[in-house]
């Protein structure tokens, strides 16, 4: 007995030293691939690894019903359909996954909580799946606030993380300088170390990568070419506060590419039921009559890389030369952009505070040239006065042989 018990003892201890030498190897790859120093997770030997694949499971059952729905909606004649307020999202972090709602409060900068936070790297530059693709895969909401509406907890979530994170929302923690494109904006709040070690994790990158929060003393102007009034202002976003996309121009594109493309390739907070394709181009003016609201249309929104990435695996092509940009290109470029959609600004503040509802109803107040007319009509004229031109010669031609002829 004594014997057999020596050699259990053995035993274990052989499995156990494998076991811990085989769990330090694997750590030390994802140390050395991650470029992580301290605190590194390795779902591979760890017990988090049956959590984050029964989040998968989960995951992979409400994207499949998402996918029916698509094709269920590419069928539909929206022209046959109401002129409604079709879908809302808001986008608590910028470049991160968006949140589908039912309703939203409209606010100078925007919908309530919509790009309110934005992840920046150490010089305080904005990152986005531009250059970081797996930001599609991190989700953030806000998960509580005051009774005035001001936010006071983010959750962030990400499907290959073990657990989510809550970031109390702080202000005048640390106050620093960000940019948004060639915007800069003073008094952003960090919101501390953990949710930036968080992301990190969750982003998989070397370099910094903080969360900021824009607060009620953080002003950022829409640019004054654009402008409805010297006070618009907007958030986060990469230049103004709303984009628009009907239904009928997603359906259209889907069609042309015989794909099922979702909303969340382009990020709209408003998708327009009813209508022609692209009537977005045309519209000048909305009017929402359940709440009095009215949006100006301003300018078309151009497509970038974003476009391409896969927001469920965040996996993005190597070249540019694929859809939807491939697609878009053929029928909706100028100059060196091609665009879908239109951006928003709110032509009064007798609408700010308002409410606005999947199911409302708008009506089209004023239309304006599609800047594609604008476009086809500069090559009008263009030909027009190449054929004057050509014409101009015939007829210098034709009075010099006929004075060639009398002199004859």
């Amino acid at each position: 007995m004594g014997l057999w018990t020596t050699r259990d003892a053995v035993r274990v201890a052989v499995i156990a030293a494998a076991a811990a030498a085989l769990a330090a190897a694997a750590y030390v790859r994802r140390v050395q691939k991650d470029g992580e120093t301290t605190d590194a997770l390795d779902f591979e030997t760890t017990p988090e690894k049956k959590l984050v694949a029964a989040r998968k499971k989960r995951l992979e059952a409400v994207r499949r019903q998402r996918r029916e729905r698509l094709e269920a909606e590419g069928v539909a004649d929206e022209n046959t359909q109401p002129c409604t307020i079709k879908r809302l999202f808001v986008y608590p972090v910028k470049s991160l996954r968006g949140v589908e709602v039912n309703e939203a409060i409209v606010e100078a900068r925007g919908f309530r909580h919509d790009r309110r936070w934005m992840v920046v790297d150490e010089s305080g530059t904005f990152l986005s799946q531009r250059r970081i693709p797996r930001m599609a895969l991190v989700s953030a909401r806000v998960a509580s606030e005051d009774k005035d509406g001001k936010p006071t907890m983010l959750e962030l979530d990400c499907d290959e993380m073990p657990c989510s994170l809550r970031v109390p929302v702080v202000e005048n923690r640390r106050l620093c300088q960000v940019r948004v494109w060639s915007d800069h904006i003073a008094n952003a709040h960090d919101q501390g170390e953990n949710a930036a070690r968080w992301l990190r994790r969750a982003l998989r990158t070397r370099g910094e990568a903080r969360l900021v929060y824009m607060g009620s003393g953080c002003v950022r102007p829409v640019d004054p070419d654009y402008a409805v009034s010297s006070s618009d202002e907007t958030s986060f976003a990469d230049g103004f506060p709303f984009l628009a996309i009907s239904q009928a121009s997603l359906n259209d594109l889907n069609k042309r590419m015989g794909s099922h493309l979702d909303f969340d390739r382009f990020r709209p907070n408003i998708v327009l039921g009813g209508g022609e394709p692209y009537q977005e181009d045309r519209i000048k003016e909305i009017s929402v009559s359940e709440t009095g609201l009215r949006f100006r249309f301003v300018k078309p929104c151009s497509r970038c890389k974003m476009t391409t990435i896969d927001q469920e695996t965040a996996e993005s092509p190597p070249s540019l030369n694929v859809d939807p940009l491939r697609t878009l290109a053929a029928f909706r470029k100028k100059g060196d952009d091609v665009f879908l959609g239109e951006n928003l600004l709110v032509t009064s503040n007798e609408g700010l505070g308002q409410v606005l509802k999947v199911g409302h109803s708008y009506k089209i107040e004023s239309h304006k040239r599609s800047f594609l007319d604008e476009s086809e009509e500069v090559k009008a004229d263009a030909k027009q006065e190449s054929n004057d031109v050509k014409q101009e010669n015939i007829d210098v031609k034709q009075e010099s042989n006929s004075k060639q002829v009398m002199h004859a």
